[in-house]
């Protein structure tokens, strides 16, 4: 690793931004340009880039601001946590600001963040809003999930959503933009290089909770994060830091992201005498897996109330029609909708009149009624829509989940390969160590015959000899000496060379003497 001081004076900075990178060089640019074109105006700062053994222009573009930033490079990747660990160490400022190259950050953000922190002496870490480029939010803290893992709180809210809009206290941030305390910093050691790419912020975070730190989330800092741009080949890495996080942490978290759900009045509850209570959820937060059900309830609600819309406009038509009717006759109806006994006086000194503005009246009836149906009508489709999204939104989460777990089946079918060229390994191994041990009771058993035949390498050498010099003589005399050569090679030791010392009573086939 090596460092070069590229900024001027002696000045000590109180604010350290750190910019851990590997290779993007463009976009490495592109952040360290916008860093510099919008100073802080309060904090006294310093920027310094770690490139971790880019092989991209990124060398030659961070010279070209060698006036105006610090470099330490590494020779050979690192990971992001050697990376920002390193940075700290070459650093100086109070505060250590960690900062993805795929930021761009806007105006005051890093003033609002270092205020923030002054005003909260507790705080050890404090992390910023951070917004996609359609001015969603990416970042607005950090939940713990009731599975154990942690995630991005609000991700995808509208940047101006109220639960986005409030600093306040978390137990994990993210590491994308993140103000530490040198200290605090320091008394945990920085970051965890165990986790490869994933999870370093997180187990920072929790790290220092665990030791009384507070982390907290300022709405105040805001800056635009192009997630996964500046990422090369992390899945990898992503899982093998899920295992560490999972062997550190299972069991050892509190959930509590339903507390942040009920706190910004995104899911309320409403408790009657019996079960079940009202349950209001918020359709930015979730949506409820029960299409079957809404879809039949939603199915006959509609036809219930076109029902009764038709029957209630069937009601007032021939309520018109009757009074119409008594309005031809002037003012004479037999039936149960004519003018009452007690006021007959009244209706017969103005029958026109009356049945006019009871007509005027039923219009008027009918036209409110006309309203609240297509109201209705209206809020019917608006619900239906909903609906309709609501299956779309749980068709795309179904088919990631099976995409997930097509990906789970190959990797497992990978694994099974990998264990069945390890078990073939491991026979061919076992094999071998088999004919060592064979190799090893031959050399056992020779060692054996010499410590109980001390002289049996002379004797084989003598008899050796002995083959040689009858060889030499059968070359040059008559089959008789070829028989006894034969003879003596068809005998089963040296000792049985010379037994007897006598001919064969053939006088051909016994032992000759040369």
């Amino acid at each position: 690793m090596t460092a070069e001081a590229s900024r001027g004076g002696s000045e000590t900075r109180r604010c350290s931004i750190i910019i851990p990178v590997f290779n993007k060089a463009a976009i490495t640019k592109q952040c360290i340009q916008a860093l510099l074109a919008d100073p802080p105006e309060t904090t006294t700062w310093e920027i310094v880039v770690v490139d971790d053994g880019s092989r991209d222009e990124t060398p030659r573009i961070l010279e070209q601001f060698s006036d105006q930033i610090r470099v330490v490079r590494h020779d050979q990747n690192a990971g992001f946590a050697a990376t920002c660990n390193d940075g700290a160490a070459a650093s100086e400022g109070e505060y250590i600001v960690f900062l993805n190259n795929d930021i761009l950050p806007q105006r005051g953000w890093l003033d609002n963040l270092v205020r923030y922190a002054d005003q909260h002496p507790g705080v050890a870490a404090v992390g910023s809003k951070l917004l996609f480029a359609n001015d969603t939010i990416q970042h607005a803290g950090a939940v713990v999930c009731w599975d154990g893992y942690p995630r991005h709180a609000y991700t995808g809210f509208p940047a101006d959503h109220p639960a986005v809009n409030k600093s306040r206290r978390f137990q994990i941030v993210t590491g994308a933009c993140m103000l530490v305390r040198r200290a605090a910093f320091e008394q945990v050691g920085g970051f965890d290089t165990l986790f490869v790419n994933a999870y370093e912020d997180h187990d920072l975070c929790l790290r220092l909770g665990e030791l009384g730190h507070e982390i907290h989330y300022c709405h105040e800092s805001v800056l635009y994060h192009f997630e996964s741009i500046s990422r090369e080949g992390r899945i990898a890495d992503f899982e093998h830091s899920t295992r560490r996080f999972r062997e550190r942490w299972a069991g050892r978290l509190e959930p509590d992201d339903f507390r942040y759900y009920l706190e910004d009045g995104l899911i309320s509850v409403q408790y009657g005498q019996y079960y079940p209570f009202q349950l209001s959820l918020s359709p930015l937060l979730a949506v409820v897996d029960d299409s079957e059900r809404r879809r039949a309830i939603e199915h006959v609600l509609l036809l219930r109330k076109e029902q009764v819309f038709d029957l209630l406009r069937q009601n007032l038509q021939l309520q018109m029609q009757q009074w119409q009717t008594t309005l031809k006759n002037g003012g004479r109806s037999d039936d149960a909708l004519s003018p009452s006994p007690r006021d007959a006086n009244t209706s017969n000194d103005r029958p026109d009149a009356r049945a006019a503005d009871d007509v005027l009246t039923l219009r008027e009836q009918v036209l409110a009624l006309e309203a609240r149906c297509a109201s209705e009508e209206s809020v019917g489709k608006t619900r239906l829509y909903q609906l309709r999204e609501s299956e779309r939104a749980v068709s795309a989460y179904r088919q990631a989940a099976e995409e997930r777990l097509q990906l789970i089946h190959h990797q497992l079918r990978e694994s099974e390969q990998a264990v069945s060229a390890y078990r073939q390994a491991a026979e061919e191994r076992l094999q071998l160590i088999h004919r060592l041990e064979e190799e090893l009771k031959l050399c056992s058993a020779w060692d054996e015959t010499q410590r109980q035949f001390p002289n049996m390498e002379a004797l084989l050498r003598q008899q050796e000899a002995l083959i040689m010099r009858l060889e030499q003589a059968v070359s040059q005399r008559p089959s008789r000496w070829r028989r006894a050569y034969a003879w003596l090679k068809s005998n089963q030791g040296p000792w049985k060379i010379f037994d007897s010392g006598t001919r064969s009573s053939s006088g051909d086939n016994g032992p000759i003497h040369d």
